[in-house]
Order: structure tokens, then sequence, then C-alpha cells
């Protein structure tokens, strides 16, 4: 399903291991209501649970036909957007290629880097909702079809998608989090929680010698367990280079909150937080301070 994406670069990449400014984070599932398009599969299964697909006697649609099982109540998909996703796919009458409720990981991927019909199927739904798609080839893998799966040329495929999370390039954390720790001295950190930071580093700071992890601003949303997160980081370091900001090239990316990990020490914190990530140095990587939002947990 996935295209190539674009990742940082520089220094930047050397420390990772795996408008205005406005936070769209996940939402609640609201009630499912009934299916009303007998043309399509049936949907047998609980919203956040693997579904069961029964279909019709009835050919597939012949263009992009979508339906929403369950309307959430969070934030409206946009066509750039990062999404957050648990899915199943299966060929039209036929088996599951796809399915991370199997696999235990949910689908974090720009919106855009999926098959066509992903994005024109999605695009104005809601954080929450559960959405049926029956994708033709023309919006899915063509007369080709995926080699190696069970997609095979001129395939409709079908998704059940639950819509966890949605998040521009710009996306932050919780504006209302909560004051609390201050930057050691020599490292600046500017900008209130809710809009794109800055940090330098003043000449002649002393550099770190451990890692440290400092929560600037107190987000209101779940603790954080070692795994893997969805951020947005701004860095610099000890050598007076700027490595990169998320929030000026590709958006939120996923780091390795698990222990060993550059970000380990995110773990624990509640999503919607600020926190100030200082790094020693490492090789030829010089140290490095990074101010990190917490968007979501993947």
């Amino acid at each position: 399903m996935r295209r190539p994406a674009a990742v940082l670069v520089g220094t930047f990449v050397a420390v990772l291991t795996f408008a205005g400014c406005t936070l769209t984070s996940t939402g609640d599932l609201a009630t499912p209501r009934p299916s009303g398009d007998a043309t399509l599969p049936e949907v047998i299964g609980a919203p956040g649970t693997a579904p069961t697909l029964r279909f019709p006697s009835t050919p597939p649609p012949s263009s992009l036909a979508s339906e929403v099982l369950v309307e959430g109540d969070g934030p409206t998909v946009q066509a750039n957007d990062l999404i957050v996703a648990d899915y199943l796919g299966q060929v039209w009458d036929g088996p599951v290629f796809d399915s991370s409720y199997a696999r235990g990981q949910v689908l974090v991927e720009r919106l855009r880097s999926l098959v066509p019909g992903w994005a024109d199927g999605l695009t104005g739904r809601t954080v929450g909702s559960r959405v049926l798609l029956s994708v033709p080839p023309s919006e899915g893998y063509g007369t080709v079809g995926k080699p190696g799966t069970a997609i095979g040329g001129g395939d409709t495929i079908v998704f059940v998608v639950d819509l966890i999370g949605s998040f521009g390039t710009t996306a932050c954390g919780d504006p209302h989090a909560t004051a609390a720790g201050s930057p050691p001295d020599g490292v600046v950190v500017s900008g209130l929680p809710g809009a794109p930071p800055s940090i330098r580093v003043v000449a002649g700071t002393p550099a770190p010698t451990a890692a440290s992890a400092t929560v600037l601003a107190r987000g209101t949303g779940e603790r954080l367990v070692a795994g893997t997160a969805l951020v947005q980081i701004a860095a610099t370091d000890w050598a007076g280079k700027d490595p990169g900001s998320t929030w000026d090239d590709s958006g939120p990316i996923q780091v390795s909150t698990r222990d060993g990990a550059p970000y380990a020490g995110l773990a624990a914190v509640p999503v919607g937080s600020r926190v100030l990530v200082i790094l020693p140095s490492s090789g030829d990587v010089p140290a490095v301070a990074s101010v990190v939002d917490v968007l979501a947990q993947t």
C-alpha cells in the first residue's frame, strides 16, 4: 500500500533510530448505524475490532464506493494528512490480503502515499469513523495487481478502516498543556504550546554527557508506553548547526520510545506534552537538543 516517504536529512537522521499550528487528535467512536447500500459487503464486528465481510451476489461497483458505518466526532481528515488507522483489506469475495488488527500494529502513513482510493474515500471523513471502501482497479493496483499478495490484476479490493487519528504537517501538542520544567542553562526554547517551537544552544555551553528528557509543558492525554510514538521535532546541536525541524520538512514522524532508543525518555509522558530531549555526542555525531511535541501513541 505504501510508497516511499520523505525522511529528515543531515545530523537529525543520525540521532533517530526508527498556517498556524493545530492539534488534530484522536476522537471517540460513535454508535454504528445500519448499512444502507446493498451493493456493498456487509461488515460484521464492532468498531475497533477485526471485522468480517459478507459479500453480496452482485458484482463489485465499477467506481470507488464508500460508506460511513460509524460516524466519528473527531477532526476532519484532510487530503495531505498523516493518518493513524486500523484496517482490514480483502479482495472482493476473495481472501484477506492484509490486516493491521492481525499484526497488532496500526497504520501510520500519509494519506497521499497510499492507493488513490484511500485518499479519495477518506478525505472529508472524521476521526473516530469506521469507513467501508470498495476500490476498483483504477484506484487500487490496476491491471498488474500487487505481486506477492492475493491481489491480482483487475481485482476490486475492499477495506474496512477505523480512523484513529489525523495530523497535518503543522500539527502540535496540546495548546493548553500546563507549564512544567525548564531547559538547562544555555539551552533556549521559544514558542508557546500549540505553536511551532524553536531551539538554540548558547555558544560556549558545555556539551551534555548523558541523555535527559524534561517535560516543558504537560499535556492531558494518556501516558505513552514503550513502543513507538508520533511526534514533531525541532532540533539543534552543539556544533552550531541546525539539524532541522519536522514542522518545516516532513511533518509528524514516528520514533521509538523503547529502552535504549534515543527517545526512550518519552515513555510515560502524556500525549499532548512538549518535551526537551537532550542527547550526548555519539561517534561523529555532536550532542543534540530537541523540542518534541508528543502527538499520539502508535
